[in-house]
C-alpha cells in the first residue's frame, strides 16, 4: 500500500498485492529516451498477477520513477537483490 505521510514522506509497503507496478520507456521533447517505474494502489491480488496498469498515463501514477540512464536502473536492481538476499539469509537463520 503507498501511504502518504503527514511529513511529506511516502511509504510504499509490498507484499499484499495492492500495489500496481508498470515498467515502460517514453521518448521525451528533447529525443531522450526514459524509462519509469509507476506505482498505484489497487484492490489486492494474488502477487506478480496482472493488472489494471496498463492502461494508465504517466500522470495517473501518484508514484513514478524515471531513469535517464540504464545504469540508475541497474543500481535500483542491485538494492532490490541485496534485500531480498538479506530476507532469505534471516529466514534460513530463524
Amino acid at each position: 500500500m503507498i501511504i502518504n505521510n503527514e511529513d511529506g514522506s511516502v511509504n510504499i509497503r509490498f507484499g499484499f498485492g495492492d500495489i500496481g507496478l508498470l515498467g515502460y520507456d517514453c521518448v521525451d521533447e528533447d529525443g531522450n529516451i526514459n524509462g519509469f517505474v509507476g506505482m498505484c494502489n489497487q484492490d489486492a491480488q494474488e502477487i506478480g498477477s496482472s493488472t489494471t496498469t496498463t492502461n494508465m498515463e504517466l500522470k495517473d501514477f501518484p508514484i513514478l520513477m524515471t531513469f535517464r540512464k540504464e545504469e540508475s536502473i541497474n543500481v535500483l536492481i542491485k538494492a532490490l537483490i541485496n534485500a531480498k538476499s538479506a530476507m532469505i539469509e534471516s529466514k534460513l537463520k530463524v
